[in-house]
């Protein structure tokens, strides 16, 4: 490699035509699968559901006292 060589100037490589040309033709494009997204979420382990429903429960309880005080 030259250093006096400017780095991005454009110039062919060495190997070039041992490789085939580029079809862009053949590109296709596939869409994620529909739950992908949602995935990571039905990974959660039985203790971190048991502590979101007790979470639930315990914010539902504290919404009916604070009814009940009014």
């Amino acid at each position: 490699h030259d250093p006096e060589e400017d780095p991005n100037e454009e110039h062919e490589s060495k190997g070039s035509d041992e490789t085939e040309p580029f079809k862009e033709d053949k590109i296709v494009v596939t869409s994620p699968p529909p739950r992908h997204c949602g995935a990571r979420i039905s990974r959660q382990s039985v203790e971190d559901l048991a502590v979101t429903q007790m979470m639930r429960i315990h914010t539902l309880e504290a919404r009916a006292r604070t009814d009940t005080v009014e």
